[in-house]
């Protein structure tokens, strides 16, 4: 990128506003008051850390904020990048905004110490300008968003005018996974507007990775309508309006109080049992997810797992054997395994 900036220019700390359309902000905070809002990003976020470390070294101009002009405030900033610094400076100058914080004792005492007034600030006209620079920052560089997070940017530079092209550019990734993000985050923006269950959505914003592996799945894709990476577009809605029921029905098995997995690994097993109509009717019936395994053929899925992994540990012992072959434990086990395949041999007649 070739685009360059005015050096930094020193700013004060109160015509600093954190900026409520931050990737890391749920889109359920976007309303809260700026008070509010540094209460919510330093304890989610541990702008404390940041304190401790500002207090101890001091600000580093090397690591300048960078903001855009807030209208109708004269002299006002919206912090583009950097919001977390700027709460944690929030609170180190306020005590008011300290009576709200959790660790109010710790931040009680870092404000004893010394911190800025001023800051060093990168001025921009506006988010499109400096989108190139935080998104590699948070995508491809090094301070990555939660998943989420990392959605929701790609998101926002897709629907504000970008391709998929420009924007896998732009933030250092392939096109295939900005395709995913995108679907992803439009597919959670589905369920948040078709009536979903408060403790699901809430799991699926807390646990987004998991609906970005669940994704992966062409089976649970299939389930929902969702689109394969290169069939994404920006003008329809990943999930058809006959699967919105199957929607709310997946997020129901991946998250929640009523959900049947308990992590990721789980995912392709949950994928095999949803295209199964056995295995599907015994999840629903049952909400567990080793019984619906069974339903939709799992067992014989395990059996030769079973066998194979049996096979090849045969295989690997024998590259040891011959140097114990007079140990006692060894020929115990020997005859352990000789007498399991004898079990088996007799079940197969």
């Amino acid at each position: 990128m070739n685009q360059k900036f005015t050096p930094p220019t020193e700013i004060n700390i109160e015509n600093l506003f954190l900026d409520p359309e931050n990737p890391r902000i749920p889109k359920e905070k976007r309303l809260l008051s700026q008070d509010d809002l540094i209460i919510y990003v330093a304890n989610t976020y541990n702008s404390l850390a940041i304190a401790q470390s500002i207090t101890s070294h001091e600000y580093f101009p090397s690591e300048p904020l960078i903001a855009m002009p807030l209208k109708g405030v004269s002299g006002g900033y919206i912090v583009l990048e950097g919001n977390r610094r700027l709460a944690a400076l929030k609170l180190l100058k306020s005590s008011g905004l300290r009576k709200n914080i959790s660790n109010k004792n710790e931040w009680d005492i870092l404000s004893s110490k010394k911190f800025p007034e001023k800051i060093p600030v990168v001025k921009v006209k506006n988010r499109r300008e400096v989108a190139p620079i935080i998104g590699y920052r948070h995508i491809s560089g090094i301070q990555p968003w939660d998943a989420y997070s990392k959605a929701r940017y790609i998101a926002a530079q897709v629907d504000g005018g970008l391709n998929f092209k420009q924007t896998a550019i732009e933030v250092g990734e392939r096109e295939s996974e900005v395709k995913s993000n995108y679907r992803n985050y439009r597919i959670a923006e589905q369920f948040s507007r078709s009536g979903s269950d408060t403790e699901e959505y809430n799991g699926m914003m807390t646990n987004f990775g998991v609906f970005t592996r669940a994704m992966q799945s062409k089976d649970l894709r299939d389930f929902i309508g969702a689109p394969q990476p290169d069939e994404v577009s920006n003008k329809k809605l990943p999930v058809p309006e006959k699967k919105k029921p199957a929607l709310k029905e997946l997020m129901g098995f991946l998250f929640g109080p009523n959900a049947v997995i308990g992590e990721s690994r789980e995912i392709t097993k949950l994928g095999k049992i949803i295209s199964s109509s056995e295995g599907l009717k015994a999840l629903r019936s049952e909400r567990n997810l080793e019984m619906a395994h069974v339903a939709s053929g799992g067992l014989f899925d395990r059996l030769l797992s079973r066998l194979d992994a049996s096979a090849k540990n045969l295989r690997a012992a024998k590259e040891d054997i011959h140097k114990y072959k007079s140990n006692t434990d060894v020929k115990k086990l020997f005859e352990e395994c000789k007498e399991a395949v004898k079990d088996i041999e007799n079940a197969l007649k």
